[in-house]
C-alpha cells in the first residue's frame, strides 16, 4: 500500500480494532451482537492484497460502529475488557508481524476459509469454525493469550466459543493495518485527542 501513513488511515484501522473488541465483548457478554456489524467485521479477513486501507476494510462503512467507538469510548471507555481486547489485539499484530511463518499461516487458513464461501454465508456455523481453527492454531499460540471474559455459558458454546475467536481474527487484522499505517500503543496515549476527532469526522462523512 502506498501514502498508507496517514491520520485518516491509523483512524479507520484503529476503528477496525476497537469494532472486533467490541464485538467479542457483546458476544462474551450476551452472546449475540448485531448481525450486519460481525458479517462486516469479519469480512475484512477475505480482502487479500487490498491497495489501501479503505478497501481492506471495505470502506467507511463498515466500521462505522468502530468509527463511533474511538469518538466516544477511548477517552472514557465504559468496559474495561474493551480496552484490554484493544491492547490485546494490537500487541498480536505487532508479534504477528515478527513472524512470517505465523503470518503465512494465517493468510493460508483465510484462503481455506474463503473457499467456504462459496458454499456458506460468512456467519454460518462451518465457517465460524474454520476461522475459528485458523486463530487457535495460529494467533492463540502466541503470548500472553488474549483471555476473554463474559458469561460463562456463552463463553461454553462451542458456536459462541468460535464467532469470538473468529472476531479476535479479524481484530488482528485490523491490528496489522493498524501497525502498517504507523499506528503503536504510544499512538493511543499521546495522538488520543486526534484520533477521537478524526473518527469524529468520518462519522460525518458516512452521513
Amino acid at each position: 500500500m502506498n501514502n498508507i501513513r496517514t491520520a485518516r488511515n491509523r483512524t479507520m484501522a484503529l476503528a477496525g480494532i476497537a469494532q472486533a473488541s467490541w464485538l467479542v465483548r457483546d458476544v462474551a457478554n450476551n452472546g449475540r451482537a448485531p448481525a450486519d456489524d460481525l458479517e462486516a467485521t469479519l469480512g475484512w479477513l477475505f480482502t487479500f492484497d487490498a491497495d489501501s486501507v479503505s478497501e481492506a476494510l471495505g470502506g467507511l462503512a463498515p466500521v462505522r460502529l468502530g468509527l463511533e467507538l474511538v469518538r466516544d469510548q477511548l477517552n472514557r471507555p465504559e468496559d474495561p475488557n474493551f480496552t484490554r481486547y484493544v491492547i490485546s489485539l494490537i500487541h498480536h499484530a505487532n508479534t504477528l508481524l515478527k513472524r512470517p511463518d505465523l503470518l503465512e499461516q494465517v493468510r493460508i487458513g483465510l484462503e481455506a476459509n474463503k473457499e467456504r464461501l462459496n458454499h456458506f454465508p460468512i456467519l454460518h456455523p462451518n465457517l465460524l469454525a474454520g476461522l475459528a481453527d485458523t486463530y487457535s492454531n495460529t494467533i492463540s499460540t502466541l503470548k500472553p493469550r488474549i483471555m476473554v471474559r463474559g458469561d460463562p455459558n456463552h463463553l461454553a458454546d462451542p458456536k459462541m466459543a468460535s464467532k469470538v475467536r473468529a472476531l479476535l481474527l479479524a481484530g488482528v487484522r485490523a491490528g496489522v493495518l493498524w501497525q502498517q499505517c504507523g499506528g503503536n500503543r504510544l499512538s493511543l496515549l499521546i495522538s488520543r485527542r486526534s484520533l477521537m476527532d478524526n473518527a469524529r469526522a468520518l462519522v460525518s462523512e458516512i452521513g
